[in-house]
């Protein structure tokens, strides 16, 4: 019992002294992404209540597991983190299985840190305004029916896929290097249809190079009020891109709520919110029980439709 209370007592001192040092924040993607501005953004308002100095180390590589394979070497201190993408998280695990990473017996969740809406957008050339209509369309014209993606296994290449599969239409699929590819393709009419991020598409919605259909949440965005959701057009779509920050498992659960405690401070602060809502990006914290269970659904979810499309690299 005595033995039990000291640990009890050393755990408590130390996460009541945490942090005493710098903070490694490793970034699960290269220099100048926007997963990397995201943590950027965030770790410079984290430091303002945790005190320390939060050091950015870019880790890029395998879709966010190189970052996630380091960290969860780390030692589980509270003093190296890693930011990670939603589909680094709960997608790359099973398309690259040869790396043998299994997040939740590495990392512990702490915090959403961000959300995106994706929206579904066509070339603005085609007869399609509604699902209803691309639906049409794609049965009556399955040889024209191509759509794009930033790589086999992202998220945007799945969700489509995943429509596919709900609406019973036939598209096929052409891989880019990146999403800035990925859309200009979609402006020159090589590719018919593609799902991003709100943030990255608006602009060219806006100057009617691509033309809206449906968003992937619950609600409208507010930027584009008069573009319904998919659950509006009968669908069930309902899928965010996500930030996340986690510490190596093992990490004490009282350093781990001071971590969270942090980005909860820094989220709720009107400089940050102004900037990410300049970028349509909604600041969300969550609870780590919420990362938690809502990183195990995506992980099954992705991790059948990736076997099922046969995207398991060998």
């Amino acid at each position: 019992m005595t033995a039990i209370l000291f640990a009890f007592m050393a755990t408590k001192c130390l996460a009541e002294d945490f942090p005493t040092k710098p903070i490694t924040l490793v970034v699960s993607y290269t220099i100048g992404g926007q997963s990397d501005t995201l943590a950027r953004l965030l770790a410079k308002q984290m430091e303002d209540n945790l005190k320390v100095p939060i050091v950015i180390d870019n880790k890029g590589g395998a879709g966010g597991l190189v970052a996630a394979a380091f960290v969860g070497q780390s030692k589980p201190d509270g003093y190296t983190l890693v930011y990670m993408a939603g589909s680094g998280y709960t997608i790359s695990p099973s398309v690259l299985p040869k790396m043998k990473i299994d997040m939740h017996r590495i990392l512990t969740p702490i915090a959403y840190t961000t959300k995106q809406k994706l929206v579904l957008v066509v070339n603005p050339k085609l007869p399609i305004r509604t699902v209803s209509e691309l639906v049409l369309y794609a049965k009556a014209n399955p040889e024209k029916m191509n759509f794009g993606s930033p790589g086999a296994g992202t998220l945007p290449h799945l969700m489509v896929e995943q429509l596919k599969n709900k609406l019973g239409f036939n598209a096929m699929h052409v891989p880019y290097k990146g999403g800035a590819d990925m859309q200009r393709a979609l402006m020159a009419g090589d590719i018919q249809l593609i799902i991003d991020s709100v943030a990255t598409t608006f602009p060219n919605i806006v100057a009617g190079r691509m033309r809206p259909i449906a968003i992937a949440d619950q609600k409208r965005v507010s930027v584009m009020p008069e573009v319904p959701t998919f659950p509006e057009q009968g669908v069930d779509m309902t899928t965010n891109a996500w930030g996340a920050i986690l510490a190596p498992i093992g990490t004490p659960t009282a350093i781990v709520n001071r971590i969270h405690s942090a980005v909860v401070v820094a989220l709720q602060d009107p400089v940050l919110s102004n900037k990410l809502a300049t970028m349509s990006v909604e600041p969300y914290a969550g609870t780590p029980q919420e990362l938690k269970a809502g990183a195990e659904k995506e992980i099954v979810i992705w991790g059948e439709l990736v076997k099922e499309l046969g995207l398991v690299e060998k």
